[in-house]
């Protein structure tokens, strides 16, 4: 932890110095009553992390506004009753980044105390231990004479290594049992088979702890899981992105109530073949991090391997080179090398379903486009009755809706061109099946 920040440039310190008074304002303690049920709470500590505690700046360092990269991200540690502190803060945030006085953004994604830092920090949230090491404290309640944090004990490389390697043979197979157990069930029961891909999501995120903080996060919901394991490695948050993506985990998540507790759930074709692509490419990338990790520890280092984050999620969607895991997912596919020609029949049934998929397309597509011309005639009257005086909020929310409306479209409109291509597949197989 570095406890100064002049060696940043000139206009980054005001900023600082600008954002730690403001927050210490917004946050006075008002109410000195005796009586009151408890002490209020305040802000304990301040910490930047993130692009400006990098080595390289220096008071030369000269820094473009248009460069939106930059921006100030803050860790607040406060005292007891959080909830009380937290709605204020984030409104003073709000008010930081629209008084145009600072040069760049600032983000307070962590407020939180130092009692649940220090559990979550134990329970592996690693990246606090990072903010730890590389952030810098620009505004303390009296000193610090040691680890802001709890520190964790961990032991060298070579027993780290023989240790996770121990948990991973144990619980990603495990992970692989549950996603063969789904793709069982998924012609006999779609609700059975999204409930197992559930379970196999969460297992996979606990093998990939358990080989980075060397124990089970036992007990927790598959949003938690991803939370802990994102904290360690925000490659992983890359599987679900899009619209698209963080849809298929909202049903992923909800399968595993809905299925035992709602007797009126029901899983679609295209949802839970939705799952099955997801928690795939999520076991992927987790077997190929956990690879890394390996690899890093028999090199002797406990350090996070340094890789690019875009290149590691490339190469884990690549095809395995090795079979170090014992990796059996191709052998599975590679038994597949036939597919029966369909007869008339089918193919007769397989085109009336394209056709009312077709026409179920085009009538969400007519209702999107309804709502954009909607969304159209809201903008024109905020701009004519305001004449200019409407709040960015407004604005900012019908900028979301045209914006999930216009993806919504874009992804109707990959659909139905899906329908439309031809089946490649099906002739492969025909030629398959004649080889052999």
């Amino acid at each position: 932890m570095k406890f100064s920040y002049t060696h940043l440039p000139a206009q980054v310190q005001s900023d600082l110095k600008h954002i730690c008074d403001f927050l210490l304002e917004q946050t006075a303690v008002t109410n000195k009553s005796p009586y009151h049920r408890y002490t209020p709470s305040h802000i304990r500590h301040i910490m930047l992390h993130g692009c400006f505690t990098e080595d390289h700046w220096t008071p030369e360092t000269i820094l473009h506004p248009a460069e939106v990269s930059y921006r100030y991200n803050i860790m607040v540690i406060v005292s007891a009753h959080l909830c009380d502190i937290l709605p204020i803060l984030e409104r003073a945030v709000e008010q930081l980044n629209q008084s145009g006085r600072l040069n760049y953004p600032v983000v307070a994604e962590i407020i939180d105390t130092k009692g649940r830092i220090d559990q979550k920090l134990r329970n592996g949230y690693l990246a606090y231990d990072q903010i730890q090491t590389r952030g810098i404290l620009v505004y303390s309640r009296g000193e610090i004479t040691r680890d802001l944090f709890t520190p964790l004990n961990q032991p060298g490389a070579e027993k780290h290594y023989i240790q996770a390697l121990h948990y991973f043979d144990h619980a990603f197979p495990l992970a692989k049992q549950f996603l063969s157990g789904a793709r069982a069930y998924k012609d006999k029961d779609r609700n059975a088979a999204a409930f197992m891909l559930n379970i196999a999501a969460a297992q996979a995120y606990e093998a990939f702890m358990v080989v980075h903080i060397l124990k089970y996060p036992l007990g927790r919901p598959l949003n938690d899981l991803r939370e802990l394991a994102e904290s360690i490695h925000s490659e992983l948050a890359m599987v679900w992105t899009g619209l698209q993506g963080e849809q298929t985990f909202d049903h992923l998540s909800a399968a595993f109530r809905d299925v035992r507790f709602s007797a009126y759930y029901h899983v679609t074709d295209s949802t839970l073949n939705a799952m099955f692509g997801y928690v795939e490419d999520l076991h992927k990338l987790v077997h190929h991090i956990c690879k890394l990790k390996f690899e890093a520890l028999k090199a002797g280092s406990l350090a996070k391997p340094d890789k690019d984050g875009l290149e590691t999620v490339r190469d884990a969607l690549k095809p395995p080179e090795d079979s170090l895991f014992d990796d059996d997912d191709e052998d599975d596919e590679a038994q597949q090398t036939t597919v029966p020609d369909p007869s008339p029949i089918l193919r007769t049934t397989e085109q009336a379903a394209s056709n009312n998929a077709l026409s179920g397309f085009l009538c969400d597509l007519d209702g999107a486009c309804s709502e954009l011309y909607t969304l159209a005639d809201i903008l024109l009257s905020l701009t004519d009755l305001t004449a200019g005086a409407a709040s960015s909020c407004e604005f900012a929310l019908i900028s979301q809706f045209l914006q999930e409306r216009t993806r919504k479209i874009a992804n109707i409109h990959e659909q139905m061109a899906t329908l439309l291509e031809p089946a490649p597949a099906v002739e492969g197989g025909r030629k398959a099946g004649a080889a052999a």
